[in-house]
């Protein structure tokens, strides 16, 4: 049984902050998985998916910045609190999410339509990123359900970010 929302003005900050911090941390290790098996395999796509992870960590100290700004209690100047500074993250996340996808697509036409070298994968790197997945997999389910319970739109928004990383993966892996 999961708990209600907080009410929507309760001050959830510092659970919020608690949340982003152990998501950048993992999110940095994913990234350094990722560029190190892209550099030692030569997989452009693998380079490009640890580029893609970046963001994800961008996103974290984004929505760290935010969280730190969106102060629930009202003052003389906001009545009704700062709140909406949450709001911004997710906007900013959902704004970093489409550069990544752009340039993401804009490398893949150029491997396409450029000679390149093949790309070798041991086992040692696919189970590299097997873990790399389950990591993003862990990450995502884990923002998103304390996301839920705070009522956190940054921490939903950065879920949903970090499952397109997870997609991204899976065919990376598949390719």
């Amino acid at each position: 049984m999961t708990s209600p929302p907080p009410p929507a003005g309760a001050d959830n900050r510092g659970a919020v902050q608690r949340v982003l911090i152990i998501t950048l941390g993992l999110n940095l290790a994913v990234v350094l998985l990722k560029a190190t098996v892209g550099w030692l395999t030569g997989s452009l796509s693998l380079i490009a998916d640890a580029l893609h992870s970046v963001t994800d960590s961008a996103n974290n100290v984004l929505g760290l910045a935010t969280n730190r700004l969106a102060n629930p209690r009202p003052d003389r100047d906001h009545p009704y609190g700062h709140h909406k500074f949450e709001a911004v993250g997710a906007l900013g996340i959902a704004a970093f999410l489409g550069i990544a996808c752009f340039e993401i697509l804009k490398t893949t036409l150029e491997r396409i339509f450029s000679a390149s070298a093949p790309v070798t994968m041991g086992p040692t790197a696919l189970w590299i990123m097997l873990v790399v997945l389950g990591l993003n997999i862990g990450v995502a389910f884990y923002e998103r359900r304390v996301g839920m319970a705070l009522n956190s739109k940054i921490l939903i928004a950065d879920a949903r970010h970090t499952m397109s990383d997870v997609w991204i993966t899976i065919v990376v892996i598949a390719g």
